[in-house]
């Protein structure tokens, strides 16, 4: 803080700093703007999500069963 407050508003390493600022809090503001549909927590994505678990575990349960059948088969052919 010392070296920052003796730097003259007026000098180059001034400005360079300020620019420097300016362009990390664009970085953040950007990333912060990327990230922000990723954090709402709404009825909509959670239905979604529901439904993809749904799906995804009835297609696992199909799969099983498939299997299943095509071992009883094998077992009854054997």
């Amino acid at each position: 803080i010392d070296k920052i407050s003796t730097v003259p508003k007026d000098s180059s390493a001034y400005h360079t700093g300020m620019m420097d600022v300016s362009d990390r809090a664009l970085l953040i503001k950007t990333n912060i703007m990327d990230a922000t549909p990723y954090m709402y927590v709404s009825i909509a994505n959670l239905m979604f999500t529901v439904v993809w678990i749904a799906a995804l575990l009835g297609i696992f349960a199909a799969l099983k069963r498939k299997k299943d059948q095509l071992k009883e088969t094998d077992d009854i052919g054997v």
